[in-house]
């Protein structure tokens, strides 16, 4: 019983895929699905991926902000925060990814 209603969440949820328009274009993901050497001609599977990267995108700069407002701790609330390219870096190696930015680039001054 426990079974037959999962599958029926699972079939519901997939069949609102349809409808679902993600915040990642069905392009970019069509983009990258070629580049790495798949093609999924179904358009439910495509927006669920879309709706993982984007859950992952949000995940990702929600924890640089958290980053970023723990560093700030003891600034006065009204002044404006600032994410840099650390909090990113930081919050993209939680996640397992090294981001290595070029020599040439450089953050504004502090």
């Amino acid at each position: 019983r426990e079974q037959q209603a999962r599958h029926e969440q699972t079939l519901s949820f997939l069949n609102r895929m349809t409808d679902y328009s993600p915040t990642i274009p069905d392009q970019v993901v069509d983009h990258h699905f070629q580049r790495a050497g798949c093609e999924c001609p179904d358009i439910k599977l495509r927006r669920i991926a879309a709706l993982a990267a984007q859950k992952f995108v949000f995940t990702v700069a929600h924890d640089a902000l958290q980053i970023c407002l723990h560093r700030n701790v003891g600034r006065h609330s009204d002044e404006e925060q600032l994410l840099t390219m650390e909090d990113l870096t930081q919050s993209l190696r939680s996640h397992g990814i090294a981001l290595n930015k070029p020599s040439y680039f450089a953050d504004a001054p502090r």
